[in-house]
């Protein structure tokens, strides 16, 4: 059986690399076969893509995959509910009314 582990956004969050090499060193031992990272549009644009780079490599170092997540690609789908994008910040008037505008969900029925 392929066993994917989902790895909810080291690359969004300060880590020692210490700690991330422990983490897949577990993760590894498990006999996991590749890690799931959830991954939108500004993760590939903004600062977190430095480090989603990192974490990337070092994942293969481990032996595993690495598979992405898309979260609010063109504000269609979600790797996490409080996620948001670039397409929702240019299309606010497709966003829910009354929902809190920085978690910019999109409403699906929207033309």
């Amino acid at each position: 059986m392929f066993i994917n582990c989902y790895y909810y956004g080291p690359h969004t969050h300060s880590m020692l690399s210490e700690h991330l090499d422990a983490d897949l060193d577990r993760i590894a031992s498990m006999g996991t076969h590749a890690v799931s990272l959830c991954v939108s549009e500004l993760h590939l644009e903004l600062w977190t893509s430095k480090r989603l780079e990192r974490i990337c490599r070092r994942i293969r170092e481990f032996g595993m995959e690495v598979h992405a997540v898309p979260n609010r690609w063109a504000g269609l789908v979600a790797g996490w509910c409080d996620g948001f994008n670039g397409w929702s910040v240019e299309h606010a008037d497709a966003l829910l009314a009354g929902y809190p505008p920085h978690q910019a969900f999109s409403d699906p029925k929207h033309p």
